[in-house]
């Protein structure tokens, strides 16, 4: 709950939303005020001077952006923190209301706990703000000009004296100051005298203002008063009396009340500048001339130093005066200079004061410090332009530069290079060590592209993992290719991040100006083509664009909205393939083997949408309707009776380095009913070997729950034998590519003959895949391989066949 009871003003045109937001707040010690519409608004703030503005966007007549654009600028209101509430979830809306001046912005409709966090926060960060503002001005005040304050009613009749002034709450404003009356009553009683002997008549004006009351003639100027009362000599030379008023609700009453002061303090020969709590500065031309050394016309003409740093120029304050004397008015944006030296930007007011013969006599002032909504319109300006991440320029920036760029090659009639450049699977670091490695991957590969270009080249970042970079004023397509290897050679180098080393290759597509278009988006379209190509040939290469690459993206894009659309259909079914024992010929196991039934393109073979699935991510989905389809055939078969046999399922790499991968294996299991030690997960040697000692986790935790394992392609990776031997897999399969040359290749066979010998040493069986003849059956034979699989025994068949061999007792004649 707020320590003090602050004041929020709701503004909404629906009652209904009105009402929600007085039942989520009603109870955590606000005072709420509403307002149905912008003038109300604004009228309502002036009233109540709020410690929050909860400003809704969308309102009929004066939307919340020119709302909160008035109470900017409003003296009296500039800075009265606003939250902006609207249903608009998009960056373009929060920034035009950044730049009309809201603080904050929340998203309808409410979540309760958001909107009472942000609430508190920013109406505790406001309270503190004036404090700290109000407690700084006043010390400045004290400690810079030797001023002497005290919170005070004056009583004013011929008898008052220095002993007259009343002190109250000294200590509420800043703890123990010894003197400090001593001070004030030293300062005030040089300056009273001559206010009372030059202009007798304030006083009975003002009328008697006694410790219990303000008297009703003294009503009509201000209500109620408060004043801060403090005299100084500024310097040796000049001196003024200040005297800043708090709380005041008719400025314009306090306007005129500050000018008679002002005045009788003319008479009297003192100087005077009287502040109100919104920065009012008023003062007389004389008294003007008496601080400054200059006349006003001089002073603004020729830069004094209590107006600006010496950043303007003489004709900035020449333009000032004219537009003061001609049209009694002048606002802007000016520079000042702090007491420490440094220079801040402040917003301006002034405007003239008039006597009855049209002569400006007086000045009113108004300024506001606006070095944090200068800093926050910069950093929205730099957001806009510039990813937050990576620091380089976003897709809205690079097309500004690139346009500026293709209009320079076209006037010189030279080349420009578009590379697009792509990480190659980055999503599996994203998903396997999370994304705050990730996003630091991100911010090096955005420094090393940087250092690996020229200096006119731009560099820039799309999104995700996707940078672009513009090569101008080049003479061939040569120049580019020998940027893109430069690049590849750059990124490819080790990077430390948060205890991982990681290497990670990019693929690249490249189009030139004008050779491959002559429009900003046909050049992106076909360096985006290239770097696609690029890709589906096998990653980390570049590709210059070709014609043809438009026909084959496109076929590419449409098989992945039909992969995408057969997810949601199940339009997949298995075939299975047979394993043989050696020694007996008998079927002791099945691999399950994913079809796709497209309905138009008919049988789609996997390696035409399996690698689709893996760059896209599909492959988890699909991994799971494969999992669940093989589990429940072998349900099926147990539950017919026949003999069962070991269910052989692949698991992608994707889909091993999934965190929660053995609770969604358990959870199917669980579903089906399987027994697991007749399932066999089948995990490729080099996903095993990416991360070993995950993968040790991994495959421990699936023996632990009786799925037996196999290492798949073994022999095309870099397995460790140490950590060979520490996987608890079940069988070693050697890559077809090792067995379909047994017969006539040595080094094929010695391999083989090695994987066998070595699996059989650490009590491992072994698979081996792709035998399709009798030499190769005869070779794995004779060094003694357990099990074989291939089209010499049968070719994958749909389950109602692998039934009927079940029922036959399958058994390969010799």
């Amino acid at each position: 709950m707020p320590s003090h009871e602050s004041v929020i003003l709701i503004v909404d045109d629906s009652s209904l939303a009105r009402n929600i937001l007085e039942s989520l707040l009603s109870n955590e010690g606000y005072r709420l005020v509403f307002a149905e519409n912008g003038a109300g608004a604004i009228r309502t703030a002036l009233e109540e001077y709020p410690d929050l503005i909860l400003l809704d966007v969308t309102m009929p007549d004066m939307d919340g952006f020119e709302v909160c654009r008035k109470i900017r600028s409003d003296h009296f209101l500039a800075e009265v923190p606003i939250i902006m509430a609207t249903a608009l979830d998009d960056s373009a809306s929060q920034i035009e209301g950044l730049k009309a001046g809201a603080d904050d912005f929340i998203l309808k409709p409410y979540n309760s706990g958001e909107l009472r966090t942000r609430v508190r926060t920013i109406t505790r960060l406001n309270r503190y703000r004036r404090i700290k503002s109000s407690e700084t001005n006043y010390r400045n005040l004290f400690e810079n000009m030797m001023v002497g304050f005290a919170y005070c009613r004056m009583l004013f009749d011929d008898n008052c004296n220095p002993a007259d002034f009343i002190y109250l709450d000294v200590n509420r404003a800043f703890g123990e100051l010894t003197g400090l009356e001593d001070v004030i009553d030293k300062k005030v009683s040089e300056v009273i005298p001559g206010l009372r002997a030059s202009n007798p008549e304030l006083l009975e004006t003002y009328g008697r203002v006694s410790l219990t009351g303000i008297p009703e003639k003294f009503d009509t100027f201000i209500e109620p008063l408060k004043m801060w009362f403090s005299a100084s000599a500024y310097s040796s030379e000049r001196g003024y009396f200040i005297a800043v008023f708090d709380n005041i609700t008719e400025r314009k009453k306090t306007e005129d009340a500050l000018r008679l002061m002002a005045q009788a303090f003319e008479h009297s020969g003192e100087a005077i500048v009287i502040t109100g709590p919104d920065n009012t500065i008023l003062t007389t031309n004389k008294s003007f001339t008496r601080m400054t050394g200059y006349s006003q016309e001089e002073a603004l003409g020729q830069n004094p130093s209590i107006l600006q740093s010496g950043k303007e120029t003489k004709e900035f304050y020449a333009s000032m005066w004219a537009s003061i004397l001609n049209n009694n008015y002048w606002q802007g944006e000016i520079w000042d200079k702090r007491k420490n030296g440094s220079f801040y930007p402040k917003y301006l007011t002034i405007s003239g004061v008039r006597n009855d013969q049209g002569i400006i006599t007086n000045f009113i002032g108004n300024f506001t410090d606006i070095t944090e909504q200068k800093n926050a319109a910069e950093k929205i300006e730099h957001l806009a332009h510039y990813d937050p991440l990576t620091n380089l320029p976003n897709r809205f920036s690079l097309m500004e530069r690139f346009s500026q760029a293709l209009q320079q090659a076209k006037r010189s009639s030279s080349r420009l290079g578009i590379l697009f450049i792509d990480l190659d699977r980055f999503k599996d670091i994203n998903d396997t060590l999370g994304h705050h490695v990730g996003d630091l991957l991100l911010s090096h590969v955005a420094l090393r592209l940087t250092n690996a270009v020229r200096g006119a080249d731009i560099v820039a970042r799309l999104g995700g993992d996707e940078f672009v970079v513009v090569l101008p004023q080049i003479q061939t397509g040569v120049d580019a290719a020998h940027l893109a290897l430069k690049i590849q050679q750059a990124l490819s180098h080790s990077y430390q991040l948060v205890n991982h080393s990681l290497n990670i290759t990019s693929s690249i597509g490249i189009s030139i100006f004008p050779d491959d278009g002559e429009t900003i988006d046909d050049l992106m379209k076909h360096a985006d083509l290239a770097m696609y190509y690029a890709k589906s040939i096998g990653r980390n290469n570049y590709q210059f664009f070709k014609p043809e690459m438009n026909s084959s993206v496109h076929e590419r894009l449409l098989l992945e909205n039909d992969l995408r659309t057969a997810i949601i259909r199940e339009d997949f079914f298995l075939h299975y393939q047979p394993q043989i024992e050696v020694t007996t010929g008998r079927m002791v196991g099945v691999e399950a083997l994913v079809r796709w039934q497209h309905p138009e393109r008919g049988l789609v073979l996997p390696d035409m949408f399996i690698p689709i699935a893996e760059e896209t991510g599909l492959i988890l989905q699909i991994g799971d309707l494969v999992l669940k389809a093989a589990c429940r055939q072998l349900t099926d078969w147990k539950s017919e009776g026949l003999t069962p046999v070991r269910m052989a399922v692949n698991l992608s790499a994707r889909q091993f380095k999934q965190e929660n991968l053995t609770r969604l294996v358990a959870d199917i299991i669980t579903e089906t009913g399987v027994d697991p030690h007749l399932l066999e997960l089948e995990i490729t040697e080099s996903a095993a070997m990416d991360d070993p000692e995950a993968a040790i986790i991994h495959l421990r935790r699936f023996r632990k729950m009786g799925v037996e394992l196999a290492i798949d392609d073994f022999g095309t990776g870099y397995s460790s034998l140490s950590y060979l031997r520490l996987f608890p897999v079940n069988r070693l399969k050697i890559d077809r590519s090792f067995v379909q040359n047994l017969a006539t290749n040595a080094d094929d066979g010695a391999i083989a003959a090695a994987i066998i010998t070595l699996a059989h040493t650490l009590g491992k069986e072994v698979i081996a895949e792709g035998v399709e003849n009798e030499a190769q059956l005869n070779y794995l034979k004779d060094h003694r391989c357990d099990i074989v699989q291939g089209n010499f025994f049968s070719l994958p068949l749909p389950a109602d066949k692998i039934t009927e061999l079940l029922r036959s007792g399958f058994k390969k004649k010799e």
